[in-house]
């Protein structure tokens, strides 16, 4: 019984290659508000600048937000994009034809939703159902070669759907039926770095969403589909990390996330949307504390910068702690 905390990383890789990425190295971390906590963080750059638009958990279901960052990475002003009746996670935004479009996960809907962004960032419109009758966490969006691929999963096994036209009909591609076993949930979207392609995927050994695989994709079409594990990146850039599962880029920016698991003795079991949670009963006192405690560990030993962000969302405001960690050059966590 403990209470679940993710929080966000973000980070410049320009000086590191995509297979060994330091972690432990300049990180700037983004802690939870509380009551809360963020995760499925994604990148996209909108007129020179770049934005962070993520799932925000309130222990009853997830939100979409977004903020813009400043020069320095920080979030500058977190405001919310969909809120509806079910949960949402996993904001995979992506541009098609000079018009911005989001697929949030929707699975309790047992469909795949597209939403377009009316003016951007925060009012988006339903759009259709790409897909229906359908089981489809983590739905990561590619264009190849004018072909619109979309990539989710079902359990361990990796489910291609292809279209001519992100607004078409979508065929299941032929790996959907050769049961080919892999880590196979999405953990960001695929992405092009020194001109290969790249799926990060979740690992859920030892636990769900325990790490991050990295596949390069070798071949992609309409009738065949190769990929081959180049790294896994395991939970331990942070003290006490039980798992990060989200890997994103956007030019030489990558953001992730990490969870925490406290056993707090101010705790309570609350039912969810999406099942029984335990959530603080102290408005998160004694996980702050703990969660403070750790980044002043000895095992980290960064020093940290303290910076408030702060989010409206219907005249309600949150604060959040962003703390910037910087490798000294003798130890890391």
């Amino acid at each position: 019984m403990t209470i679940t905390k993710y929080f966000l990383g973000i980070k410049n890789i320009e000086q590191q290659n995509i297979d060994n990425i330091d972690f432990t190295s300049h990180l700037k971390t983004i802690m939870p508000e509380k009551n809360t906590f963020i995760a499925d963080p994604f990148l996209f750059k909108y007129e020179d600048s770049y934005y962070v638009f993520f799932e925000l958990w309130d222990y009853n279901k997830g939100k979409i937000v977004c903020s813009k960052l400043d020069e320095n990475y920080n979030l500058t002003n977190i405001e919310l994009c969909l809120d509806l009746n079910y949960h949402l996670s996993f904001p995979c935004i992506f541009t098609y034809n000079n018009h911005i479009y989001m697929i949030p996960e929707t699975n309790s809907q047992r469909c795949i939703k597209l939403f377009e962004c009316i003016e951007f960032p925060t009012k988006w419109k339903f759009t259709k159902n790409l897909i229906n009758n359908i089981s489809a966490p983590d739905v990561s969006f590619f264009k190849y070669n004018d072909i619109i691929y979309l990539l989710t999963n079902n359990e361990d096994y990796l489910k291609i759907f292809y279209s001519n036209d992100l607004f078409g009909d979508f065929s299941s591609h032929s790996i959907n039926n050769n049961s080919i076993k892999t880590n196979a949930r999405n953990a960001g979207n695929i992405f092009i770095r020194d001109n290969m392609l790249y799926r990060p995927a979740q690992i859920w050994s030892p636990s769900y969403g325990y790490g991050v695989a990295l596949y390069k994709i070798n071949k992609i079409s309409t009738t065949e589909y190769d990929e081959e594990l180049i790294k896994t990146y395991n939970p331990d850039w942070f003290p006490e990390l039980t798992g990060c599962h989200t890997f994103n880029i956007c030019d030489n920016l990558l953001i992730t996330d990490g969870r925490l698991r406290i056993k707090s003795p101010n705790m309570k079991q609350v039912n969810s949307i999406n099942g029984t949670v335990y959530k603080s009963t102290d408005n998160d006192e004694y996980t702050n504390n703990y969660i403070s405690n750790l980044c002043n560990n000895k095992l980290c030993n960064n020093e940290y910068i303290n910076i408030t962000n702060k989010w409206n969302s219907d005249n309600i405001t949150n604060w959040y702690l962003t703390r910037n960690h910087i490798q000294n050059g003798e130890k890391k966590y």
